[in-house]
């Protein structure tokens, strides 16, 4: 079995996740997908859109300042049990014409593929371990997002 927990990011808090997933560590296989650059979030409503709060700040929350969520992912990592992906670099959302793209939707191949690599280096030399796995944000990608990804390194 494998659980997926998204959008851990600056604002997490180790007590959250621990109260969610603590029961479970070491019986199932959980993927923490991280943003390590997380935008903030502001109110924007469309309709029939689940959400009305989405990342689309301008203002970038560096995970490695959580000090404690850093220390109780590399606890967790050194006990095996958790497995970190990448959950995007940023999460940021772009708006045209009133519609929200996902941040790894464009069609911009390069910029993606600098942005994953320099994300999942990031957070392999952050966190000591290896990332891999690949969640978009949005559950979106675009066709250049998959050959970004590839040219990564990312699992096929």
């Amino acid at each position: 079995m494998q659980i997926r927990d998204d959008d851990i990011s600056y604002f997490s808090k180790p007590e959250e996740l621990e109260n969610a997933w603590g029961k479970w560590y070491g019986k199932v296989n959980i993927i923490f997908s991280v943003t390590p650059f997380m935008v903030e979030t502001k109110e924007y409503r469309i309709e029939n859109r689940e959400f009305d709060y989405h990342q689309l700040g301008e203002v970038e929350f560096d995970i490695a300042e959580n000090v404690a969520l850093i220390k109780y992912l590399k606890n967790l990592l050194s006990k095996h049990y958790i497995q970190v992906g990448l959950h995007g670099y940023n999460h940021k959302y772009t708006l045209e014409n009133d519609t929200l793209i996902a941040e790894y939707d464009i069609k911009d191949e390069e910029l993606l593929y600098q942005k994953s690599l320099k994300a999942k280096e990031y957070l392999e030399k952050l966190l000591d371990t290896k990332v891999d796995t690949f969640v978009p944000t949005d559950n979106s990608v675009s066709g250049e997002a998959i050959k970004a990804l590839s040219r990564a390194k990312f699992k096929k």
